[in-house]
């Protein structure tokens, strides 16, 4: 295709046809489902730029969604949908990989915005990707980690990988490539997922300590990433 391509999982018929109209009014082609079942069947998980999610699905949950979008196309954008407000699914959307969280109900000019803010995002990073392809830059040493942008891993120098998660990896890799740099934790966010999230300092304060947590149990002991009392996080160069 030659449009950024939509997919929208909504179940409610009258809600996806306001969306339906909201995205053909941007001129991006789209293609709706109303199940997980639906949706698995076909080869849209795999082709589409950006996925419209709704969590409450009548055969499953719109995180097992995330999940498989991460896995078999980590490039694309993903907005998740949800009348659900509490903090915590906001918290677990971003953490399988979200760009994006849109509650129930919502304007239709809020929603074309954010699918153009998060379509923007997704080629810039498509972009970056393929420019880095052949970059020695792909893969780089520091503080006793060695970083893989284009597979998305990070190793110890022993070669032990460290098995993180979508948002840990992220976060990570922002501090470890901007080293010996003070950074807030809304500039943390602005960097993983861009300034339409609303950061929580409570995110990110448990992503550092489960970050922490992991490099402890591959033996990686040196407290690189360190707290800057009121301030944020630093990741040090030192070994």
């Amino acid at each position: 295709m030659t449009s950024s391509s939509v997919v929208i999982l909504e179940d409610d018929a009258d809600v996806r046809t306001v969306i339906e109209r909201a995205i053909a009014s941007e001129g991006y082609p789209s293609k709706s489902f109303g199940t997980l079942g639906a949706l698995f069947a076909g080869d849209a998980l795999t082709r589409a730029d950006c996925f419209l999610v709704d969590i409450t699905l009548p055969d499953g949950s719109g995180f097992d969604v995330l999940r498989a979008i991460r896995s078999k196309n980590p490039g694309a954008g993903i907005i998740v949908l949800s009348g659900r407000t509490d903090e915590i699914d906001t918290v677990l959307g971003l953490e399988l990989g979200a760009d994006d969280y849109v509650c129930k109900p919502f304007r239709a000019r809020e929603l074309r915005a954010r699918v153009k803010a998060v379509l923007r995002r997704t080629a810039d990073r498509k972009f970056a990707q393929k420019a880095a392809q052949d970059s020695p830059a792909d893969v780089f040493e520091i503080s006793g980690l060695r970083f893989n942008r284009r597979a998305r891993w990070v190793r110890t120098l022993q070669d032990v990988k460290i098995p993180l998660t979508t948002l840990e990896y992220d976060v990570l890799l922002a501090l470890a490539t901007q080293p010996d740099t003070v950074l807030s934790r809304d500039q943390i966010m602005d960097r993983v997922r861009g300034p339409d999230w609303a950061a929580f300092d409570r995110t990110v304060d448990g992503v550092i300590s489960r970050i922490r947590s992991k490099l402890e149990k591959a033996d990686v002991s040196h407290g690189a990433i360190k707290t800057i009392r009121n301030v944020g996080y630093v990741f040090t160069s030192e070994t």
